[in-house]
């Protein structure tokens, strides 16, 4: 099992867990336009998106808006089967800014991160507590603060939020634009 695979399985479990707790998918989340089922279609829709568009590779089609739940457990299986068939995670992206990276390469950098980051986003709007590797949260903050200027440029980030919280996990979050102190009715 490689790194990304093993990762991978960890942090979508975890999502799940987290998933099947929300009892309400239009419930807010920390991201201002998104509601909890928008979390859900973000992390199912881009990676189909960039195997398509970037490897010319198609995942069977899912409805998140529907049904999110089951939606995030199909893509989740999809995605893991991808990782463990060394075969098909080791096809080179043909277009993108990864051109050149294996699938399993682009999984571990882009998706797993982002799975993990909104795990967060998702807890917060279900109001709950999630399982959260606080290593990993310090390792992602650690290489993203080296590259920050680039990422705020991307548009995928807000500005950092103050905090002075020592918990690496909450760190994160305030460093890609999330308020630590943000609760579904604020």
């Amino acid at each position: 099992m490689s790194l990304e695979s093993g990762l991978h399985a960890r942090f979508s479990q975890e999502f799940t867990a987290v998933a099947e707790q929300v009892s309400d998918w239009d419930a807010p989340t920390p991201v201002p336009e998104w509601r909890a089922r928008d979390v859900v279609e973000h992390l199912v829709d881009w990676y189909e998106s960039v195997l398509e568009h970037w490897v010319d590779m198609d995942l069977p089609d899912v409805d998140p808006v529907a049904d999110p739940l089951a939606a995030w457990r199909t893509r989740a299986q999809d995605v893991q089967e991808i990782l463990e068939d060394s075969e098909v995670s080791s096809i080179e992206l043909s277009d993108g800014p990864f051109a050149g990276h294996t699938i399993r390469e682009m999984t571990g950098e882009l998706y797993i991160p982002d799975v993990y980051m909104h795990t967060w986003d998702l807890a917060r709007a279900a109001g709950v507590a999630p399982e959260m590797d606080p290593e990993y949260a310090e390792q992602l903050l650690e290489g993203m603060q080296q590259i920050e200027g680039r990422l705020r440029q991307s548009g995928q980030y807000g500005p950092a939020v103050q905090t002075d919280s020592e918990d690496p996990v909450v760190r994160l979050a305030a460093f890609i634009g999330r308020d630590p102190e943000w609760h579904p009715q604020a």
